[in-house]
């Protein structure tokens, strides 16, 4: 990609520290949306649930009030399959969450956390804030937007929270501003967003896509809102990223930032792997 383009709306380049961007707002109401809220409220974020197909935000909003506003997701065995990179064939070489002991395969590090002592740490649970179906209640307070839903979904969405996006006309505002993708993604998937949303939100906002789920997982009718079972994942996820235009003057330091940023959403595994544009995903 070439040089960033500067808004003339903003004098500078945006200060963007994506560590900062804690608010996470998961749209959909599916395995994949129960899996994403789980696991990045486990791991420290605020998450808030945005559904509007038929009756899933009372029924999840339900089940968090019989389970102490908590949505568990579940690691089984079948995720050790995997026992070396994918992509290097080499050294896995990471390290457990728990004793710090270090592993060169995912089979070899999984078998480890199955241990009766580790069991704890192969259910992620978290803390959901809100469930609902009305995207002005929860759009204005999220950092980050995520459509966790299919692609046929993707337009109905957009266009639900489209008119709740934080209006964005200084360098303050900007800086602050929405990072919108979808778990998973689809070809065009930024020509869309710009359609529904505006043809400048590239200016305003970053945009990323993932080729498909991180993991397959399921949650069963009886367990709706309450847990999501993980049966595997891959080595390596695929996300492209179009990066905010006002962003910082080198534009690979926000797509770095927006990689690490993703990769603690999803946990230490699968691996993140970002591609420099929509053409790369």
């Amino acid at each position: 990609m070439g040089e960033a383009r500067q808004d003339p709306m903003v004098e500078k380049m945006r200060e963007l520290d994506l560590k900062e961007k804690k608010k996470i707002l998961v749209c959909g109401g599916g395995s994949g949306a129960h899996a994403l809220a789980a696991i990045s409220a486990h791991d420290g974020f605020e998450v808030k649930v945005l559904t509007i197909l038929g009756d899933e935000a009372e029924l999840w909003t339900k089940a968090l009030q019989e389970n102490k506003g908590k949505t568990k997701a579940v690691f089984l065995e079948s995720c050790f399959a995997h026992t070396t990179c994918e992509k290097c064939k080499q050294k896995f070489n990471k390290t457990c969450m728990v004793c710090k002991e270090r592993f060169d395969s995912r089979s070899k590090l999984f078998k480890h956390l199955w241990k009766e002592e580790h069991a704890k740490d192969l259910e992620m649970e978290g803390e959901i804030l809100t469930v609902t179906k009305e995207a002005g209640d929860v759009v204005p307070w999220a950092d980050v937007i995520i459509l966790c839903a299919p692609a046929f979904a993707h337009r109905e969405l957009l266009t639900a929270i489209a008119p709740h996006l934080k209006k964005m006309t200084t360098k303050e505002d900007v800086k602050n501003g929405h990072i919108i993708g979808a778990f998973p993604g689809c070809g065009g998937f930024e020509l869309e967003v710009k359609d529904v949303l505006g043809a400048d939100v590239t200016k305003k906002c970053s945009i990323f896509s993932g080729v498909t789920l991180p993991w397959l997982c399921r949650v069963h009718d009886d367990y709706y809102g309450r847990s999501v079972n993980i049966r595997g994942f891959k080595s390596y996820f695929q996300v492209a990223v179009e990066p905010c235009e006002t962003a910082l003057t080198d534009i690979s330091k926000e797509i770095d930032a927006l990689r690490d940023l993703l990769q603690t959403m999803i946990g230490s595994f699968p691996i993140v792997d970002v591609g420099v544009n929509m053409m790369e995903g």
